[in-house]
Parts: C-alpha cells; structure tokens; sequence
C-alpha cells in the first residue's frame, strides 16, 4: 500500500517510490542501468538525432526495450516483481539494513524494472 510516499513490504521494510522516472530521463535511466551491471558504454548519436549507448562490443544498450538485457538485472539484483491489476511493483532491498530499500511502479514491466536499478545505482553513488 502506498502512503505518503512510500510502500511498506512484506517484510517492514520501508522503500523510496519512484513513479514513471519522473525525475530521469530514458538516457539517464539506460545509463544508471549500465553502470549497476558494469556495462562500459559510450554516447553515440543517430542519423535521426536520437542517442543511444553502446557498449565496447558494438550493440546498442537498451534494457527499457530488451528483455534479456532487463531479466539480467531481475536476477543480478534479485528484484521482487508483484502485480497488481495493470501496475508492476518493483523493488530492490537495500544493502544495509539501516538504509530504505528501492521500489518502483508502472504499467511497463521493463521500465519498472530500469527505474529501480537506475534509483538503487544513483544511491551507491552517493
């Protein structure tokens, strides 16, 4: 149940929410997602004027559109997925017990699953 702007688990554990990356950008997110799985990346910029991240073995980065590349965070991060009617919830416990954990909601399960990691990245910046 989301109160005051958190989500309490199962567990008591109390977690920031973050709703729709409201606060990052796709490239934002797509690069905090590649810096948590020790992804080296660059910037390159399409004909098209978009930009995309790639990593030194030539592929474009993109786990807010690849599956694989979004399951691979699910398990390196052991991400906790619940859904509830048409929104995921997706959350990442904190490495320690004294700090919140990470939850993210969405209708979109890959983007649910990238702003999480992109916040749980952003904090173990700090």
């Amino acid at each position: 149940m989301v109160a005051d702007g958190h989500l309490a688990r199962d567990h008591d554990l109390v977690a920031d929410v973050l709703l729709d990356g409201a606060d990052m950008t796709d490239l934002e997110i797509t690069r905090l997602c590649a810096q948590a799985m020790g992804v080296d990346v660059h910037e390159s910029t399409f004909n098209s004027g978009r930009i995309g991240l790639f990593p030194r073995t030539g592929y474009e980065y993109e786990p807010l559109h690849d599956d694989a590349e979004c399951m691979a965070m699910v398990k390196k991060f052991r991400i906790w997925i619940m859904w509830d009617a048409e929104i995921c919830n997706c959350s990442i416990a904190a490495d320690d017990e004294e700090k919140d954990g990470f939850v993210t909601q969405g209708s979109d399960l890959n983007r649910a699953i990238c702003e999480c990691v992109a916040k749980f990245q952003q904090e173990r910046q700090k």
